[in-house]
């Protein structure tokens, strides 16, 4: 039985749906009950060291989704009590149950600082300072994940950069709502270009380095990066994403330096009242840099070492997600 934790999100359903296309027996660890009577389903809270115990016992291997993800200004308590401490909890469930291996979904925050990244491998050391305190706790668990692996547990951690997919109401939904008018603006005269990878390939990753994962063989204690081979700025994505649905490129092209000015103000409130969380402003430095310059990884070590390739083209990637757009988003 493979335990799947935030097997209700976005790419916890990925896992879990191509584990059972492959007869895998699973079990969902998340905060509400899994949709799927055919999943052993497992109501907790990752920072519950007694629920995530009894979640992992008999587990043949975990592969962990769960994680709080905000981009916002800020340093909730929050974000480091599920990304830090829920790891340190998941692996010391895994120890004691003896559970013999963990693939840990890392992310390319953890990388990311003000300078781009073009086509970096894993190789490239974690940045000072980090872009958001998100990156900031993220790596302490890819760092706690990586030293964890020895000869009781195996481990091995996969990064991404933004991930989209059906039920996406986080990165592609959030560029919606930011969007006036249904007109896709132009951020800067030169669009960065990075990595936005499909859910269903990233959990064709994540499972292909679980079956893959022993103590002591050579990806045991690694990092992998995961692309979809296919960066794209990201205006073009959501031109090719979202045009058959009414959307269109403005005319309006709006300069890099006004844009920093406008996240100097909007950013402003947090820095006066030095608040634990500024909720959602319109527009960040994170965001402008993330935008506007490249930002994106070398996948060869996966594809060497784990066998990765995309399981969907981009063409089929975003023809799946536009029918779930078209249903159960726009029309909302």
């Amino acid at each position: 039985m493979i335990l799947v934790t935030g097997g209700n999100g976005m790419l916890g359903r990925a896992v879990v749906e191509q584990l059972l296309e492959q007869g895998e027996p699973v079990r969902v660890f998340d905060l509400a009950t899994h949709s799927n009577p055919e999943v052993d389903s497992f109501v907790g809270d990752i920072r519950n060291l007694a629920e995530i115990r009894q979640a992992c016992t008999g587990a043949a291997g975990v592969i962990h989704t769960a994680s709080l993800v905000d981009l916002h200004l800020g340093k909730p308590q929050r974000l480091y009590d599920i990304n830090v401490l829920g790891v340190e909890n998941l692996l010391a469930a895994c120890l004691e149950k003896n559970v013999p291996k963990l693939v840990y979904m890392s992310t390319a925050e953890v990388i990311s600082g003000a300078e781009p990244l073009r086509h970096v491998d894993e190789s490239i050391p974690y940045p000072v300072p980090h872009l958001t305190y998100y990156g900031v706790t993220k790596e302490a668990a890819e760092r706690l994940i990586l030293a964890a692996n020895d000869d009781a547990l195996a481990t091995c951690a996969i990064r991404t950069f933004g991930i989209f997919g059906e039920g996406d109401r986080n990165f592609v939904g959030r560029a919606i709502e930011k969007v006036q008018g249904k007109q896709i603006p132009q951020l800067g005269r030169n669009q960065g270009i990075t990595d936005i990878v499909y859910a269903g390939n990233v959990a064709h990753g994540l499972i292909s380095a679980l079956f893959q994962l022993e103590v002591g063989n050579r990806i045991s204690g690694h990092v992998f990066h995961l692309t979809d081979h296919a960066p794209q700025s990201m205006q073009d994505f959501l031109i090719d994403l979202l045009g058959p649905l009414g959307y269109s490129r403005s005319a309006i092209t709006i300069p890099i330096g006004i844009l920093k000015l406008m996240a100097r103000l909007f950013e402003l409130p947090y820095h006066l009242t030095k608040a634990e969380r500024l909720a959602d402003p319109l527009m960040t430095h994170h965001q402008i840099l993330l935008a506007t310059q490249d930002y994106y990884l070398n996948s060869c070590k996966a594809c060497k070492h784990l066998g990765y390739t995309p399981r969907f083209t981009r063409h089929e990637a975003v023809a799946r997600m536009q029918r779930w757009l078209d249903t159960a988003l726009i029309k909302e």
